[in-house]
């Protein structure tokens, strides 16, 4: 939602929270319309700043598979002021990532540099911060770039590059609805060409321009003294790492409603490919780190080779020396760093051998229980271990 309270100082400086309950009861109950109990929504996690407001709703069913939930905002005024910024939220979805961004960015068609400089500071400065994997009291931050999707929505407030006096051809060119005569003058489209939404992808425009209109009525503001240009303000764009797994169905605005504001509301629907956890690969990759494991815990003073390939490392080998942990993870089956384990506390030497035509001296010929182990193919061939792609 886009100014939910009259951008006055008064409301810039108190706290807006209140206002959201109505409209998030609206939103549920038409969320919610004309599904059954056990697949209705739930309302996820809210954020807000001043007018501006995002809220994520989920189906009941998948709830349970979100985590990383996190919201963060940060303001675009003079002075850092809530009046212009942007509301996000982050989720993760099974294993895919996903950001929200909800922005309001600089008005009036002169402030076309001013737009851009907003949603930089937007991309580089609001970030979330959530605890450190490893449960230490660390914080980590994660910028609305680094997830597999990001949406970008709002009233970007970008115009159309032409004067007043061709205001008449452009309420020509809407009732004829020939919007291929006007997407050339785009401002937002124009940016796109230099460092602003780069990556981005936005569908075919193919409904009027959101702004502006006499508010409570369904025509343009031409009475009004000000010869407002007519502008797709209100956009709706996404920028995903793999392209292919996102697919629009629709985009358009709400058309046939008399709304108490100046812009038309646009809306759009999305199919998303996430990935999920695969059971049988998670089940292999855990035998195969209990194998592991079992050989480190190996009483002392027993030897262990480690083979990649036809590389074997023996004590006898002299050619590289490292030290090297008895508890390392370097392990690297079937790659080329091979470790000589002695399970000792102290740290042991490697040694590294290139010659595939020397054996080792310990029990040549003889199989580690390492080498049964199947090798590990590089994150490039296999994607993450113990993942699968589907539709969610």
């Amino acid at each position: 939602m886009q100014e939910m309270v009259t951008l006055r100082l008064k409301n810039v400086i108190l706290d807006s929270r209140s206002r959201m309950r109505p409209w998030l009861l609206i939103m549920h109950k038409l969320i919610d319309r004309g599904h059954k109990k056990d697949s209705s929504y739930v309302l996820l996690m809210t954020k807000h700043l001043v007018g501006l407001m995002l809220a994520v709703f989920v189906r009941k069913d998948i709830r349970r598979f979100i985590t990383d939930e996190e919201k963060g905002a940060i303001g675009c005024g003079t002075g850092g002021v809530g009046n212009k910024g942007a509301v996000a939220i982050r989720l993760r979805l099974f294993n895919t990532s996903f950001c929200f961004v909800n922005a309001h960015l600089a008005a009036h068609r002169e402030h076309f540099d001013q737009r851009n400089a907003d949603y930089r500071r937007i991309i580089n400065k609001l970030q979330f911060k959530s605890e450190a994997d490893d449960g230490s009291r660390k914080r980590t931050r994660t910028s609305v770039s680094n997830h597999d999707h990001t949406f970008f929505v709002g009233d970007l407030n970008y115009r159309l590059s032409l004067s007043n006096d061709k205001l008449w051809m452009v309420y020509s060119n809407i009732s004829r609805r020939d919007w291929n005569a006007l997407l050339p003058h785009d401002q937002l489209l124009a940016a796109k060409k230099h460092d602003v939404f780069a990556g981005f992808q936005e569908g075919s425009i193919c409904f009027p321009p959101t702004f502006k209109y006499t508010p409570s009525t369904e025509d343009y503001a031409t009475g009004d003294g000000k010869n407002r240009m007519p502008a797709w303000c209100d956009r709706i764009l996404w920028k995903s790492m793999d392209p292919s797994s996102v697919k629009q169905h629709f985009y358009d605005s709400v058309s046939g409603y008399a709304l108490k504001s100046d812009h038309k509301p646009v809306f759009s629907c999305f199919a998303v490919k996430v990935k999920v956890p695969d059971p049988k690969r998670q089940a292999e990759e855990f035998e195969r780190i209990k194998t592991l494991m079992k050989i480190r815990k190996a009483p002392r003073g027993t030897n262990h080779v480690l083979r990649g390939g036809s590389r074997a490392i023996g004590s006898s080998q002299k050619k590289q020396r490292r030290p090297v942990s008895p508890m390392s993870d370097s392990a690297a089956f079937g790659g080329r760093r091979l470790l000589y384990y002695k399970s000792h506390a102290k740290l042991r030497h490697v040694d590294v051998d290139t010659d595939e035509s020397e054996e080792s001296d310990d029990t040549p010929g003889a199989r580690s229980p390492v080498d049964t182990l199947p090798a590990v193919k590089s994150k490039k061939e296999t994607g993450r271990i113990g993942e699968r792609v589907t539709s969610a």
